[in-house]
């Protein structure tokens, strides 16, 4: 696995990106679960956060230092908070899918 940091050269941006926040739609769900999450973890994204709005829920996978696979950290709900590591920072989901 690829583990490049995305850098900007001439307009144009090459790597891997830190941060990928994915919004499925239940025809795009499969698609995403698998065959995105396949490419996006075999090219070195470090964190991918699938958003699923019917069900008000994020899960977040966050790529491993040791392995550059994806772990996933957890699935998370409205009131709930998880620590992103592309991000540095706590991410509460207070009012998210209001």
């Amino acid at each position: 696995a690829t583990n490049s940091q995305c850098v900007e050269r001439e307009g144009y941006f090459y790597g891997a990106p830190e941060l990928i926040v994915e919004v499925h739609s239940p025809a795009t769900t499969k698609i995403d679960k698998q065959k995105k999450f396949n490419t996006y973890e075999q090219h070195g994204a470090r964190e991918y956060w699938m958003v699923d709005p019917i069900g008000q829920i994020i899960e977040v996978w966050q790529q491993d230092a040791d392995t550059a696979t994806f772990v996933r950290l957890g699935v998370y709900s409205e009131g709930d908070t998880f620590t992103s590591l592309a991000l540095g920072k706590p991410v509460a989901l207070k009012n998210i899918f209001a």
